[in-house]
């Protein structure tokens, strides 16, 4: 090429026969991480750093729950937005969550919400007493509606736990236990 044509081009121009290829930041260069490949270890971190700020012992809640490990952030902050909405204090969620660490993976709207259901309108326990029974007996949380509470609620309205003397928020207690195991052993010894 000779001079002359070399002036007539910009600086920043090259001749059209070179072709440049398109410039794009490598992932190497790259701060994000590519989207879904998310950094494991900072999200498991986050993870063991929220728990922690609940006042659950991260050791203990992966060795009894291990299920915990692969579950999103996300799910376990939905499981605490759950009992807060229940009323259960942001104090007393640790002292929960570290007993029954079951309940950090735990659906919601599958374990949680048909509880309230059933606290609600079968028992029928009001709503500003129901995060006093969630209190008074965490495993309420972790009992199974179908599978237990709803046939110890029939075993003890025969025995007289209904109309004035039904359940209250004190007594919920009385749920959790087994009827074949605890009440009926009592009762007829």
């Amino acid at each position: 090429m000779p001079i002359l044509e070399l002036s007539r081009h910009s600086l920043f121009s090259l001749p059209e026969h070179i072709q440049t290829p398109a410039l794009r930041p490598t992932a190497q260069f790259s701060r994000r991480p590519k989207p879904g490949t998310g950094d494991r270890g900072l999200a498991f971190r986050e993870k063991v750093l929220y728990l922690k700020t609940l006042k659950v012992n991260p050791d203990k809640a992966f060795r009894l729950n291990p299920s915990l490990r692969s579950c999103p952030l996300s799910a376990v902050k939905s499981v605490t937005r759950s009992l807060s909405s229940l009323g259960v204090p942001r104090s007393a969620m640790g002292r929960i969550l570290d007993m029954l660490p079951s309940l950090l993976t735990c659906d919601p709207y599958s374990q949680l919400y048909p509880l309230l259901d059933f606290l609600l309108h079968e028992v029928p326990i009001p709503y500003p007493d129901v995060h006093k029974s969630v209190l008074r007996c965490p495993r309420l949380l972790v009992s199974g509606v179908d599978r237990q509470l709803r046939p110890t609620l029939h075993f003890l309205r025969e025995l007289g736990f209904d109309g004035p003397h039904s359940l209250t928020c004190q007594t919920t207690l009385l749920l959790v236990s087994s009827v074949e195991d605890t009440s009926c052993p009592r009762l007829f010894f």
